[in-house]
């Protein structure tokens, strides 16, 4: 299993394709794609994969803090 939730150019998505299509991987889940906004339609089609849309910024301090926001 392989999860991505760092930065979408971390991963190699027509690598990752191949990998799942033969088995060496068995699924992954993904919140960063490569080549951002469009996802790999390899991915869309396969059933082990989780996608879901990037969470980094959706805690209550990024959201409703404003002076946790403009610290330098």
């Amino acid at each position: 299993m392989i999860v991505n939730t760092a930065r979408g150019a971390v991963m190699d998505e027509d690598a990752l394709v191949q990998a799942l299509a033969s088995g060496k991987v068995r699924s992954c889940g993904l919140d960063v794609f490569e080549d951002e906004p469009k996802v790999h339609p390899g991915l869309l089609s396969n059933p082990s994969v989780m996608l879901i849309p990037h969470m980094g910024t959706h805690c209550y301090e990024v959201r409703y803090c404003p002076s946790r926001r403009h610290r330098k």
